[in-house]
């Protein structure tokens, strides 16, 4: 990178001090640790806001507020094996799991419905079964139940990733709110447990109990704000939408599993 300073043109001082053009410098700059996260590593809650990480044992208490995509699976596709030291994006992706996302150079296909690697057996699971060269996942923007308690218009929102060892056990959850009368995550406290048996990190969801009338209207207005910013490019060095490694647990659980059967049940959230 040179160090010569170049001088901006009297044109863009003009269209600046105008306000004719606005700056996107910022937009340009980014930071691994930028986006707030909720992670199960080693099977441990762990919130983390930059640097700074607050671990919360095995199970936690939490508000769903928001979901990505809102309507069935985010896909990630890696043409090689998975290498999670690694810092390289995806080969494909898709965040609203219809189409590729923008920043894609070389989609695998216009549509994910179409797409070869969503299709069963177009990749070998490590136990040796049938399995899907593109991995589904889905995302939660959740605020720790304390926190929103204390201020549920401000509480900090974290983003989750739930992926494929979890996936069937939040669809059940969409099923058991649904069946309560519950419309959507937003008006209930939700515990997220590590599943005991499990050998990787395996979340089980249940409800605590409704919010109250103050935090259950807050918590929607700010689901229909959908005030997350998530990014629609990956940047360098960041692999913070990759799926952990697949795990021969997760994969053979995986044939059991109908991406459009777990959309269809959390639809209605």
């Amino acid at each position: 990178m040179s160090n010569e300073i170049v001088e901006v043109p009297d044109y863009l001082k003009a269209m600046l001090a105008e306000g004719t053009v606005a700056d996107t410098t910022g937009s340009m700059q980014s930071d691994a640790g930028g986006v707030p996260r909720l992670t199960t590593k080693g099977k441990v809650f762990r919130y983390k806001e930059g640097e700074e990480e607050v671990k919360d044992g095995d199970e936690t208490d939490v508000v769903i507020v928001g979901m990505n995509p809102e309507v069935g699976l985010a896909h990630t596709y890696y043409k090689d094996a998975y290498n999670p030291n690694s810092s390289e994006p995806p080969d494909c992706s898709s965040q609203n799991g219809v189409t590729p996302d923008s920043w894609i150079s070389s989609p695998q296909s216009d549509k994910c419905a179409t797409c070869p690697n969503q299709v069963w057996g177009s990749a070998q699971s490590m136990s040796g079964g049938k399995a899907k060269a593109c991995r589904d996942s889905r995302q939660l923007l959740v605020a720790r139940a304390q926190e929103f308690a204390e201020d549920p218009n401000g509480a900090l929102l974290y983003l989750m990733q739930v992926t494929v060892n979890s996936l069937r056990a939040f669809s059940n959850y969409g099923k058991e709110l649904h069946n309560a009368g519950f419309p959507g995550p937003q008006f209930v406290v939700t515990r997220m447990k590590m599943d005991e048996e499990s050998s990787v990190p395996k979340v089980e969801f249940h409800i605590v109990g409704p919010l109250n009338e103050t935090m259950g209207k807050a918590s929607w207005e700010r689901a229909q704000k959908k005030e997350w910013d998530l990014p629609t490019a990956l940047p360098a060095g960041n692999n913070s939408r990759a799926l952990p490694e697949p795990t021969p647990e997760a994969e053979a659980s995986q044939p059991s599993l109908d991406s459009t059967d777990v959309g269809d049940l959390i639809d209605q959230w």
